[in-house]
């Protein structure tokens, strides 16, 4: 079966099938040459770039279609996606962050905490000096313990 279709694509037709052939079937032809010749002409074109594009290698010229990229301009689009990936993803990390977090409130501990706390971190309290009284400098207003007199 298949040796006959093989044929009958193979065969082109006599001119006994031509005049048999109605307007339609005639007109059909026609297209089919038309396409035929159109592929034909597509084909052309493109074996005769192909070979340009090999004379052009063989040549040892670049073709004008390809594209280079070298290393220094790979290396800055990768260093440019990391920052703003990292940009990114530290935006919405902080965001995140302070969207979960607790509201601060204030909590009331015991003095024996306190200073459980301040035993453990060995917290010592500045000593705060008591200041003498300059004798170069007088105060203000020098009274007198003896003339100070206090009324309720």
């Amino acid at each position: 079966m298949s040796a006959d279709s093989e044929k009958d694509i193979n065969t082109e037709p006599t001119e006994a099938d031509l005049t048999d052939l109605s307007p339609v079937s005639l007109s059909i032809e026609r297209e089919k040459l038309k396409l035929e010749t159109e592929r034909l002409h597509i084909e052309r074109e493109r074996l005769t770039s192909e070979r340009e594009r090999l004379e052009l290698r063989a040549a040892g010229r670049d073709d004008p279609e390809d594209l280079s990229f070298g290393i220094t301009a790979i290396c800055i689009v990768a260093t440019v996606c990391l920052v703003l990936g990292g940009i990114t993803g530290f935006t919405s990390g902080l965001d995140l962050g302070r969207r979960h977090t607790p509201q601060p409130r204030k909590l009331l501990v015991s003095r024996q905490f306190i200073s459980m706390m301040k035993s453990v971190q060995g917290y010592r309290p500045a000593v705060i000096a008591d200041f003498e009284d300059t004798p170069w400098i007088p105060p203000r207003h020098r009274t007198y313990r003896e003339s100070l007199i206090v009324m309720r």
